[in-house]
């Protein structure tokens, strides 16, 4: 009994750890054609989340699809911060430094 509660311990200090913001300033670039389990990779290693797990957690739950481009991810991101950013195509906006205004990259 006392080693099952350990490991429940263990897996819910896991998942508090890998559902946590990371603090990060990254602009992150997401080709075409990638799985969902290579874009929780991608911003697992440029550090944007803790864990590839708490991003395919809520991919699972979601099912969205995800899309291709360059995001900018800056303070405090929550993995579903950054799932919600990819999902909803909220890409990096481009200055016009002559009109001065944004434009949107669009892939």
């Amino acid at each position: 009994m006392i080693k099952l509660l350990a490991v429940l311990g263990l897996v819910f200090v896991f998942l508090v750890y890998s559902f946590s913001p990371v603090k990060t300033d990254r602009t992150v670039e997401i080709p075409y054609g990638k799985t969902s389990l290579d874009i929780a990779l991608l911003l697992y290693r440029e550090g944007v989340i803790r864990s590839p797990i708490s991003f395919m957690t809520i991919h699972s739950l979601i099912r969205g699809k995800l899309e291709a481009g360059e995001y900018e991810f800056k303070g405090w991101v929550f993995p579903w911060d950054a799932y919600l950013k990819i999902h909803r195509g909220q890409r990096k906006a481009l200055q016009n430094h002559r009109a001065g205004r944004a434009l949107t990259c669009m892939i």
